[in-house]
């Protein structure tokens, strides 16, 4: 009875605290994203898992809508499987709180998206990005790329308000990893059935402190080379162990909301990740 009580008043609390957000984040006039095809769709992580499983089963690939994330456009997959949508999520990609390896970074990822996108494609940003209109003007000139804006406000409370949140496209699970507003995607775009492939998120095995104390995470992507970096590498704030940790706490929590979602409306998740630490969603392979 306690623990009931304890569970109503929190959701209560975190209602409360949503609707707050939304009022003041969100924009209610965010547009649907379509598609022909809807029996399935894949989204590309870009862990190093990725380029293994694309081999393995490239046609399956090539023949799927598909979902790109980050930095995916620096890997020769990228002009072979010509994605559909593609999700930017994290701030210093639109040079908000981006330090300068951050905006060469970013720089780099508009400057390859313009360069080698001959095909159409959605990309999909926070509505917060719309303020700044620099990053736009790298793309400006290609005809091929459709920018369309989402709500990236976080979510929690009532099962039942969380899920008409998410239906209205006013907000989501907490976005602390761009797989999750990739996830939302494909559920209110209407795909039957989602997959996750590169989804690795082993990041925990890649965690070291050093001598200064400073944080470090090696970076394995299916792109360039294994590289070990401060964790605000792109930012000017420093971030400490327990900041990173409660990150992935977020993280995790998050895809399990989605399932729950996703179950709701009829629509199943699979992770084809070999060793994928992500625990939310039926792992099995393409075969």
């Amino acid at each position: 009875m306690v623990s009931k009580v304890s569970t109503f008043i929190n959701n209560s609390i975190q209602t409360n605290l949503s609707i707050a957000k939304i009022l003041i984040q969100s924009k209610f006039f965010s547009k649907k994203i379509t598609h022909d095809n809807l029996d399935r769709a894949v989204i590309l992580g870009n862990g190093p898992s990725l380029s293994k499983e694309i081999e393995a089963n490239k046609e399956w690939f090539k023949t799927t809508p598909k979902i790109a994330v980050n930095l995916f456009v620096k890997s020769s997959y990228y002009t072979e499987l010509k994605p559909e949508f593609y999700v930017i999520n994290a701030p210093e990609h639109w040079f908000e709180t981006a330090n300068e390896l951050g905006r060469k970074a970013t720089i780099e990822l508009y400057e390859l998206m313009a360069e080698k996108t001959n095909w159409n494609m959605t990309l999909l940003i926070p509505f917060r990005a719309k303020r700044n209109t620099e990053w736009k003007n790298y793309i400006a000139n290609n005809q091929h790329i459709k920018i369309e804006y989402y709500n990236k406000t976080p979510v929690e409370g009532f099962r039942f308000f969380c899920h008409l949140v998410f239906k209205n496209r006013l907000g989501m699970p907490r976005p602390h990893n761009v797989v999750i507003p990739a996830l939302m995607h494909a559920i209110n775009i209407g795909f039957k059935n989602i997959y996750l492939a590169g989804v690795d998120h082993s990041w925990l095995t890649g965690l070291r402190v050093e001598d200064d104390n400073t944080v470090t995470m090696e970076h394995t992507h299916v792109y360039g080379t294994p590289i070990r970096y401060p964790i605000y590498a792109y930012l000017d704030e420093k971030r400490h162990l327990h900041d990173m940790l409660m990150k992935f706490v977020h993280t995790f929590r998050s895809y399990f909301f989605i399932k729950d979602y996703a179950d709701s409306r009829g629509i199943h998740i699979y992770n084809i990740t070999e060793g994928s630490f992500i625990d939310a969603f039926e792992k099995r392979k393409i075969s």
